[in-house]
């Protein structure tokens, strides 16, 4: 099963919301989706970007429960 990242993730890395957005639209994530239904981790990782990383750590250490 792979790992989802949601929002809440990205709240709780400390990201902001708006910036959020833009990398999405930056990236060709649809935005609406995301919110929705959370985007996959590799997905955000194949982005190579330190936003990225940084949510994909979260939900990893919210799934492990840490």
């Amino acid at each position: 099963m792979s790992l989802i990242v949601t929002i809440e993730d990205v709240r709780l890395a400390g990201l902001c919301i708006p910036g959020a957005r833009l990398w999405c639209k930056q990236h060709g994530i649809d935005w609406h989706r995301f919110l929705k239904e959370g985007v996959e981790a590799a997905r955000l990782i194949e982005t190579r970007d330190a936003m990225a990383v940084r949510a994909v750590e979260t939900a990893r250490r919210r799934r492990d429960g840490r």
